[in-house]
C-alpha cells in the first residue's frame, strides 16, 4: 500500500476526505470530490503549474504507485511514460491535462497507455476525462482534475493495431521482402507526401479506404479529403509540420468517394534528411471494425451490475421501487435531494416524502400502473425532505419487467421548485396590483361573481364596497406621484386590516378599490361595516416629512339571491358619486333614485356631445357696468346649448355634466372662440371675459389656444380677461401656472370669480398675477343696510382689492339699493339682471 501522508482536514463529515493525498485546493469544487466518492475511479489533481498536488487511493492502487511517486510530477510519476496506441512517448503538447488547461475546455473520452520506462509494451490502458477550471482571464487556468478508469479490457482494439504495425515494421527490416510488395500489399494503408502535403505515391490499401484508385490520388493535396482533426492531435501536426517531433500518432476522418466518413489511425514519419525537401510517410489503419468490436462489447456489458452503476452515478436523483412503492435501492443524488441518508431510504415507502395531495395523485394512478394500463407514470407536486423543507418536483417512473410481470419501478425525481416559483409568481402577478398586494381588477371582478353565485345557492346578501381616495390628484401634484403610490398602499393595507381574511379587498386602478362580502343576512350589517372602513383610512401617515390625514368616499350596494354582479357595481358606483357630491369622506347606501340620476346624467352627456358635434354651443354675453357712471365697460361670455327644438337649455343641469365627464374642456374651447371673434367687432374701449375652468386651465394647449384666436382676429390681448373661481386655484398644475403667467405678460386679464365663497387664501392674490377680482353673488343678495353684516364684509374686501390695485366687480345686482350700497362700500363694477341679461348678440 502506498504511504499516507497527512491529509488537510475539513470536518467529521468532510466530503473532501475521498482525496487523500496532498493539500486539496480551495479552488476544487465539492462536486468533483463526491464523484470520486461515486465512482470507482482515480482522481488526480493538477495545479496551474501542471504538477500534481492532490490524488485519490483510488488513483495510486489503480498505478501501483505510492503519493511520493506521483506528487509532483506534470504525468503520473517519474519512472512511469503515458504512450499513444502506437506505443511512443506521448508528445507533452498532446498531454490531455496540458490541452485542458490551455483551451479551457473539458477533454473527454481520452485514451492513452503507461508503461514502465524500462518496459516496452504498456501495462495499462486508461481512459482519461480532465475538467480544467478556469480563473476568470482568458488563458488563465487554476487547474484541471483528471478522473482515470481502467480501460485495458477495451484497449484491444488499439493493441491490436499496435501489434499489426509493429509486425509490418519487422517485416520491412527485413531485407527477404521486396520493398514493392510490402508497399503494395500490405494490410495498412500507406502514402507519401511531398513538402506540400500533395500525395507522391499511395498504395491500394489507402486508395480503397477512400473509394478512389491510385492513379485518381496522385498528386493531390492529402488534405482535401481530411473531414476533421481531432482537436488533441493539432498540437501534434503543428509539432510535426515545425520540426519540433519527427514522428507521431494521429486519428484522421476521411470523405470517400461515396461520402461515407472513414476514421483512420495513422502513424505520421516526417523524413528530414539530406538537401530534398521534407516528405511526410503516413501508416494508417482503420478504426471501424474495432469501433464496432468495442460498441458490441459495450451492449454486452449492460448487466444488471452495470445498470445499478449507472443508477447510482446519474446526476438525477433516481430510485428502484418494487411493485408496492417502497426503496429497493438510491442514488446519491437522490440522497443529496431529499436530504436523506440512503439506509434510511431504503426499505421507506416513497410517499412518506410527498404532500398530501401527492400522495393523492401519485396511489390514484400508482395501481393502473402497476397493472400496465400506462406505460409511464407521471406526478409534479409538492415534497417534503429530511429537513422539513418544501420543494416542487416532477416525478417520473417507468417499469422494469421480468417476462411479462412486473419486478422494479425505476423512478426519477427533478427538482422544478424554481420552475414552481416562476409559475406561482407569474400568476400571483396576473391576479394581483403590482404596487399593493392587492387583488387586481380582473381578480377583484371574478370575486364578485363568486360572491353573486354563492349568494343565490345560499340565499344570503352580497353586498359591495366602491372606495374612492379623496382628494389624491392634491396629494400626486403637490407631493409626487410616489408619494401619493406610499398613501395608496397604505390605504391598501388598512383597508385589509379592518375586514375578516374571507373578505376580498381589491384595487381597481388608479385611487379606486373595491370590498366585496359574500355573506351578509341582513342589508343593514354593512353600516357598521362601512363606518369602521372610515375609521381605519382616517389615520394620519406621514408621506416625504408631510403629515396626511387620507379619507375615503364609499358607496354600498347590497343585493339578495340570484344578482348581477357588474350591475350591483355599478349600483355602488353611483352610491360612491353620491357620497363625493356630500363632501366626500362618508358613506352611501345605493337607493333606486341614484340611478336614476345616473341615467339623467348619463343622457344629458349625451345631449352634450351632440351640440359639440353639431356645433350648437354658444356664447351668450351680459353686460358689466361702471356702477358710478351705468357705462357699459366689459361683457362677460356665458356657454350656453341650443336644443334641437330651439330653446336654450339650463345651465345648472349641463354644466355640472360637462365638468365631470370632461366635456367642458371642447365646451369651453368653444366660448373662448366665439368670445374673441365677437370682442374684434366691438369698440376698442369694450372688454370681454370668458370662464376658464380647472381642466381647461391644465390642458397644455390652452394658451397656445387663447393666443391664436387673439392674433387670428386681430383682438388686443389687454382686452381679454381670463376668469377662474377659487376653487379653480387650488387644483392648477404647475404647467398651468406657466400658461396664466404667459397670457397675463401679454395684457390678458386674470379675475378671480365667486370670491368668498371658496377655500382659497388671501396669498392666491399675492401670489397670481390676479387682476380682479368679483364678489360672488351670496353676498350681494345679502345687502339690506349699511348696517348689515354683509355690507361691512363688501367693504372691508373692496378694500382689500383696491389696495391690491385690483378691478373689483360684484355679481347678482338686481336692485337699485344693491348698487348704491356696493358703490358707498367701494365697489367700481356691476353685473346683474339691473343691468341686463345674458343675450346672444351684443352689437
Amino acid at each position: 500500500m502506498p504511504s499516507k501522508p497527512t491529509r488537510r482536514t475539513r470536518g467529521v463529515h468532510d466530503p473532501l476526505a475521498s482525496l487523500e493525498y496532498g493539500a486539496v485546493p480551495d479552488w476544487l469544487p465539492a462536486r468533483v470530490l463526491e464523484r470520486a466518492t461515486q465512482l470507482d475511479a482515480g482522481l488526480v489533481v493538477y495545479g496551474a503549474d501542471g504538477a500534481a498536488c492532490a490524488a485519490n487511493a483510488a488513483a495510486c492502487t489503480m498505478l501501483g504507485l505510492s503519493w511520493d511517486e506521483v506528487a509532483g510530477h506534470t504525468s503520473l510519476a517519474s519512472s512511469w511514460v503515458v504512450v499513444d496506441a502506437d506505443g511512443r512517448p506521448m508528445s507533452p503538447s498532446r498531454h490531455p491535462a496540458r490541452l485542458s488547461s490551455i483551451s479551457g475546455q473539458p477533454v473527454q473520452g481520452f485514451y492513452c497507455g503507461v508503461r514502465r520506462d524500462d518496459v516496452v509494451e504498456p501495462v495499462l490502458w486508461l481512459r482519461v476525462a480532465v475538467e480544467p477550471f478556469p480563473q476568470g482571464a482568458p488563458g488563465e487556468c487554476l487547474g484541471v482534475a483528471a478522473t482515470l478508469t481502467d480501460a485495458t479490457a477495451e484497449a484491444a482494439g488499439p493493441t491490436a493495431e499496435h501489434s499489426l504495425l509493429h509486425r509490418y515494421q519487422q517485416v520491412a527490416g527485413s531485407t527477404a521482402v521486396p520493398p514493392a510488395v510490402l508497399f503494395h500489399h500490405s494490410p495498412l494503408g500507406i502514402v507519401m507526401l511531398d513538402h506540400r502535403g500533395s500525395i507522391v505515391t499511395i498504395n491500394e490499401t489507402y486508395a480503397e479506404l477512400l473509394g478512389r484508385t491510385v492513379d485518381d490520388l496522385v498528386g493531390v493535396p492529402l488534405a482535401r479529403y481530411i473531414v476533421t482533426l481531432n482537436d488533441a492531435d493539432r498540437g501534434l501536426v503543428a509539432d510535426l509540420a515545425d520540426g519540433r517531433v519527427e514522428s507521431g500518432q494521429v486519428d484522421l476522418t476521411h470523405a470517400s468517394a461515396n461520402s461515407r466518413w472513414i476514421r483512420l489511425r495513422c502513424y505520421v514519419h516526417v523524413d528530414r534528411r539530406g538537401a530534398e525537401p521534407a516528405r511526410t510517410i503516413i501508416h494508417a489503419w482503420d478504426l471501424t471494425e474495432q469501433e464496432h468490436a468495442i460498441k458490441q462489447l459495450t451492449e454486452v456489458a449492460a448487466s444488471e451490475s452495470t445498470f445499478r452503476e449507472s443508477l447510482m452515478g446519474s446526476a438525477v436523483p433516481t430510485a428502484l421501487l418494487d411493485i408496492n412503492g417502497v426503496v429497493t435501492e438510491a442514488n446519491a443524488a437522490l440522497e443529496s435531494h431529499l436530504a436523506t441518508p440512503r439506509d434510511r431510504l431504503i426499505g421507506a415507502p416513497l410517499d412518506s416524502f410527498m404532500s398530501l395531495s401527492v400522495v393523492r395523485s401519485f396511489h390514484t394512478e400508482w395501481d393502473g400502473f402497476i397493472d400496465g394500463r400506462q406505460s409511464i407514470l407521471r406526478v409534479r407536486g409538492e415534497w417534503l425532505d429530511g429537513t422539513g423543507r418544501h420543494m416542487w418536483s416532477d416525478v417520473s417512473a417507468s417499469l422494469i419487467r421480468d417476462g411479462v410481470l412486473t419486478s422494479h419501478v425505476v423512478l426519477q425525481v427533478i427538482d422544478v421548485s424554481a420552475e414552481q416559483r416562476a409559475m406561482d409568481q407569474l400568476a400571483y402577478r396576473s391576479s394581483h396590483d403590482t404596487l399593493t398586494g392587492l387583488p387586481n381588477r380582473a381578480e377583484a371582478i371574478a370575486a364578485l361573481h363568486s360572491a353573486g353565485d354563492r349568494s343565490a345557492t345560499q340565499r344570503t346578501c352580497a353586498a359591495v364596497f366602491y372606495i374612492d381616495v379623496d382628494n389624491f390628484k392634491q396629494i400626486n401634484d403637490g407631493l409626487s406621484h410616489e408619494a401619493g403610490d406610499q398613501v395608496l398602499v397604505e390605504v391598501g393595507q388598512r383597508l385589509r386590516g379592518a375586514l375578516r381574511p374571507s373578505d376580498v379587498v381589491g384595487r381597481l386602478g388608479g385611487d379606486e378599490f373595491v370590498v366585496v362580502l359574500d355573506d351578509i343576512d341582513d342589508p343593514e350589517d354593512v353600516v357598521p361595516i362601512a363606518r369602521a372602513l372610515l375609521v381605519a383610512v382616517a389615520q394620519t401617515v406621514t408621506v416625504g416629512g408631510v403629515r396626511l390625514l387620507p379619507t375615503v368616499s364609499i358607496g354600498v350596494a347590497v343585493g339578495r339571491g340570484r344578482v348581477d354582479s357588474m350591475a350591483l357595481l355599478r349600483e355602488a358606483d353611483d352610491a360612491l358619486r353620491q357620497a363625493k357630491s356630500h363632501g366626500r369622506n362618508r358613506w352611501e347606501l345605493y337607493t333606486p333614485a341614484m340611478s336614476r340620476t345616473a341615467m339623467d346624467r348619463l343622457g344629458i352627456e349625451a345631449q352634450i356631445r351632440d351640440a359639440l358635434q353639431e356645433r350648437r354651443i354658444e356664447a351668450h354675453y351680459q353686460p358689466v357696468v361702471d356702477l358710478a357712471t351705468g357705462r357699459v365697460v366689459s361683457y362677460e361670455a356665458l356657454a350656453r346649448i341650443r336644443q334641437v327644438s330651439g330653446s336654450v337649455a339650463p345651465n345648472a343641469e349641463f354644466i355640472p355634466v360637462a365638468e365631470q365627464s370632461g366635456l367642458i374642456v371642447p365646451i369651453g374651447r368653444e366660448v373662448i372662440l366665439q368670445a374673441i371673434e365677437a370682442a374684434s367687432q366691438m369698440g376698442p374701449e369694450i372688454r370681454m371675459a370668458v370662464n376658464a375652468s380647472g381642466p381647461q386651465l391644465n390642458d397644455p394647449a390652452f394658451a397656445d389656444d387663447v393666443i391664436g384666436a387673439l392674433y387670428s382676429h386681430g383682438l388686443d390681448a389687454r382686452r381679454l380677461i381670463i376668469e377662474v373661481t377659487e376653487t379653480t386655484i387650488l387644483h392648477l398644475a404647475h404647467w398651468a401656472h406657466s400658461a396664466i403667467d404667459r397670457l397675463v405678460s401679454l395684457g390678458v386679464g386674470l379675475h378671480v370669480d365667486d370670491f368668498g365663497t371658496g377655500f382659497s387664501s388671501i396669498s392666491h392674490l399675492r401670489d397670481l398675477p390676479v387682476t380682479g377680482m368679483k364678489l360672488d353673488r351670496s353676498f350681494t343678495s345679502e345687502l339690506a343696510s349699511r348696517a348689515s353684516g354683509s355690507f361691512r364684509l363688501a367693504e372691508g374686501l373692496a378694500s382689500l382689492a383696491n389696495s391690491l390695485r385690483l378691478m373689483t366687480i360684484a355679481e347678482g345686482v338686481e336692485t337699485p339699493l344693491q348698487r348704491r350700497l356696493l358703490q358707498e362700500a367701494g365697489w367700481q363694477c356691476g353685473q346683474g339682471w339691473l343691468f341686463g341679461r345674458a343675450e346672444p348678440t351684443v352689437y
